[in-house]
């Protein structure tokens, strides 16, 4: 019985190193999706949004989309910044998608995708608003899937400030009087 019990304990400890080192392999090769994005943006007003990915190294084929909402934001433009075989690129109401095929040769250093225009729309109810990046497909010249690691890019929608202005543009001398007791004369 202990015999046992230490070859269950022995197999259960190489289990679990294992496990570790394989949680640790994964961590190093973890390869994200990073966004650069104006903190707060007013009401009417254009910003930029940079989309970043960590390593292209092993890359062949690579579909991100962007997705916001249509009621606060409008995607002005759109600008691909990366060399590749081929890209195309395709926004639709609430969507921006980028799909490339590259020669896999890529760096292995963050490096800038593409970035966009965007406006808020002067009737966008301020808070917090949204850019999700999801990578829908990226594949290695061997046809293996790669794991990408989209993300969620806040920031804040402020009211633009009304400024209110009174201006008069005539004079005119105005008199009344009360129970003709006295009388009032004043001038605008």
């Amino acid at each position: 019985m202990k015999k046992r019990k230490a070859i269950i304990a022995f197999l259960t400890a190489i289990c679990m190193i294992a496990f570790v080192f394989t949680l640790s392999v994964f961590a190093e090769s973890e390869n994200n999706i990073t966004t650069k994005v104006d903190a707060t943006k007013q009401q009417g007003s254009y910003g930029y949004c940079y989309v970043y990915l960590d390593d292209l190294t092993e890359l062949a084929s690579l579909t991100v989309a962007v997705h916001y909402d249509a009621e606060k934001v409008s995607v002005v433009s759109s600008y691909n910044s990366i060399s590749c075989e081929l890209y195309d690129s395709s926004s639709q109401n609430g969507c921006l998608q980028f799909s490339y095929i590259f020669d896999g040769e890529g760096s292995n250093t963050k490096t800038q995708l593409f970035y966009f225009r965007y406006q808020i729309k002067s009737t966008a109810e301020p808070g917090e608003a949204y850019f999700d990046i999801v990578v829908s497909d990226a594949y290695t010249s061997e046809l293996e899937e790669v794991n990408i690691k989209g993300t969620r890019t806040a920031f804040t929608v402020t009211e633009k400030p009304v400024s209110k202005t009174c201006s008069i543009s005539s004079t005119a001398n105005i008199s009344s009087s009360i129970n003709e007791e006295f009388t009032v004369s004043y001038r605008l």
